[in-house]
């Protein structure tokens, strides 16, 4: 089996797939920036201030979040296992992850079982934003949901 990452993957885990017969290819062609600095900054220098519902489903999220903060935020975190709660572990000691999961389906299923009423999502990608909303706004009903971009995406 061949496939195609277009992310570049640590060696070992190439190496170890090409044990079980599957060859990996790494081919990165989407590259992604941090936006304007200091309006992320100003942004997010707002909501440390705040107790908000946090959500992070990625790990850069996490680091792009932290980068820019003056202080530890005092937020309730929602977030996926693995490198993303390692980063919210790393960068937000004292924040309270309430809920993490495997993936984001199961990650909202706890959100709806918790019965938030507002929740802010940092995403990386702009196009997510509106995707998001629309699907977040259907399925949760009366919730209020803010997304802050954190990252601009070019395909090279």
């Amino acid at each position: 089996m061949n496939v195609l990452s277009t992310k570049i993957l640590d060696d070992a885990i190439v190496k170890k797939a090409a044990e079980h017969s599957i060859n990996i290819s790494c081919l990165p062609f989407i590259e992604s920036r941090q936006i304007n600095k200091e309006e992320l900054a100003a942004t997010i220098n707002m909501l440390a201030e705040k107790q908000i519902n946090a959500i992070f489903t990625s790990s850069k999220s996490v680091a792009a979040v932290a980068s820019v903060l003056p202080q530890q935020p005092r937020w309730t975190i929602y977030c996926l296992f693995g490198a993303t709660k390692q980063n919210v572990q790393k960068y937000f000691p004292e924040a309270i992850i309430h809920a993490n999961a495997k993936d984001s389906a199961a990650l909202a299923e706890q959100i709806i079982k918790d019965g938030l009423r507002e929740i802010h999502f940092f995403v990386a990608i702009k196009e997510w934003i509106q995707f998001l909303k629309s699907w977040l706004t259907r399925r949760f009903c009366c919730i209020s949901i803010r997304c802050t971009q954190l990252r601009q995406r070019r395909i090279k």
